[in-house]
Protein backbone atom coordinates (compact mmCIF):
# COMPACT_ATOMS: atom_id res chain seq x y z
CA UNK A 1 0.00 0.00 0.00
CA UNK A 2 1.20 3.55 -0.77
CA UNK A 3 1.97 5.91 1.63
CA UNK A 4 -0.92 8.10 0.75
CA UNK A 5 -2.81 5.15 0.49
CA UNK A 6 -2.42 4.39 4.07
CA UNK A 7 -2.52 8.07 5.39
CA UNK A 8 -6.20 8.54 3.46
CA UNK A 9 -7.50 5.07 5.32
CA UNK A 10 -5.77 6.26 8.80
CA UNK A 11 -7.45 9.63 8.48
CA UNK A 12 -10.80 8.09 6.99
CA UNK A 13 -10.60 5.63 9.93
CA UNK A 14 -10.09 7.98 12.80
CA UNK A 15 -13.37 10.27 11.16
CA UNK A 16 -15.47 7.68 11.20
CA UNK A 17 -14.79 6.75 14.70
CA UNK A 18 -15.24 10.17 15.70
CA UNK A 19 -18.49 10.27 14.06
CA UNK A 20 -18.82 6.83 15.27
CA UNK A 21 -18.52 8.14 18.66
CA UNK A 22 -21.09 11.37 17.82
CA UNK A 23 -23.76 9.61 16.95
CA UNK A 24 -23.40 7.18 20.15
CA UNK A 25 -23.52 9.99 22.62
CA UNK A 26 -26.18 12.15 20.66
CA UNK A 27 -23.68 15.12 20.86
CA UNK A 28 -26.57 18.14 20.10
CA UNK A 29 -24.84 21.18 21.60
CA UNK A 30 -22.49 23.69 19.18
CA UNK A 31 -19.91 23.52 22.15
CA UNK A 32 -19.43 19.99 21.51
CA UNK A 33 -19.05 20.29 17.93
CA UNK A 34 -16.91 22.43 18.35
CA UNK A 35 -14.70 20.07 21.45
CA UNK A 36 -15.17 17.38 18.00
CA UNK A 37 -13.64 19.84 15.28
CA UNK A 38 -11.17 21.14 17.09
CA UNK A 39 -9.68 17.68 18.64
CA UNK A 40 -10.77 15.30 16.14
CA UNK A 41 -11.17 16.81 12.95
CA UNK A 42 -7.97 19.00 12.62
CA UNK A 43 -4.73 16.67 13.68
CA UNK A 44 -5.81 14.24 10.73
CA UNK A 45 -6.35 16.80 8.15
CA UNK A 46 -2.85 18.81 9.44
CA UNK A 47 -1.33 15.26 8.81
CA UNK A 48 -2.11 15.21 5.46
CA UNK A 49 -1.21 18.79 4.47
CA UNK A 50 2.30 18.64 6.36
CA UNK A 51 2.98 15.42 5.53
CA UNK A 52 2.54 15.22 1.77
CA UNK A 53 4.95 12.71 -0.30
CA UNK A 54 7.44 14.97 -2.42
CA UNK A 55 7.68 13.69 -5.88
CA UNK A 56 11.14 12.63 -7.23
CA UNK A 57 12.59 14.90 -10.25
CA UNK A 58 14.09 13.89 -12.89
CA UNK A 59 17.63 13.26 -12.16
CA UNK A 60 16.44 11.40 -9.16
CA UNK A 61 14.26 8.66 -11.17
CA UNK A 62 17.43 8.57 -13.51
CA UNK A 63 19.56 7.64 -10.51
CA UNK A 64 17.39 5.32 -9.09
CA UNK A 65 17.08 3.46 -12.57
CA UNK A 66 20.32 3.39 -13.08
CA UNK A 67 21.54 1.12 -9.43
Amino acid sequence: MHRNHAKTAIVAGWILGLGTIVWATALATSDGWTLLLAWGLLPPLLLIRLRKQQQQNLSEIIQEALR
